[in-house]
């Protein structure tokens, strides 16, 4: 599982598992900045559970070698019947079980600065959880931009600018 941050969210992502049936899915759990994350039912942050299979296209291809990258497209040529993501990941780079470009994510609501934690638990379709993956992340929102530009002008190759700071003083 990697995490990311996109302004005052989060971006956790993780790949797809051949070892869940296609009836299973994720729930993404947080602490809300408190330390603690609650795993009990309904507390998830997603409305509702992430399919562990969202798709079956893009599964399955057929090419002739000798073009784009790769390993099995380099070279000489040829024929081949591969599993794995299309134009990326497994299916042109390395082998082709390997699905390294397919992974799944999920995109959190705004969050407050600081330390958060997050965990995220599989689920099969009769409904029996995995237990946790955790990670964290520490959360610095974007400053509120300045306010109130009242004059701006351009002397040669200088710039001023007067405005109002912001009131979170970043």
């Amino acid at each position: 599982m990697s995490i990311t941050a996109t302004s005052a969210r989060a971006r956790i992502t993780w790949p797809k598992q051949h070892d869940i049936d296609p009836g299973g899915a994720f729930n993404v759990y947080g602490d809300g900045g408190d330390g603690s994350i609650d795993y009990s039912a309904g507390s998830a942050l997603n409305a509702s559970p992430i399919p562990a299979w969202p798709t079956i296209a893009g599964k399955i291809g057929f090419l002739l070698g000798g073009f784009l990258d790769g390993p099995f497209l380099e070279g000489d040529g040829g024929f081949g019947f591969l599993e794995g993501g299309f134009l990326e990941g497994g299916f042109l780079e390395g082998a082709a079980t390997q699905e390294v470009g397919d992974s799944i994510g999920f995109l959190t609501a705004l969050l407050a600065d600081g330390l958060q934690k997050f965990g995220l638990k599989a689920v099969d379709a009769a409904g029996n959880e995995s237990t946790a993956v955790e990670t964290s992340l520490t959360v610095q929102g974007v400053p509120e931009p300045p306010s109130n530009i009242t004059a701006a002008s351009l002397v040669g190759d200088a710039l001023t600018i007067t405005w109002t700071k912001s009131t979170d003083d970043s």
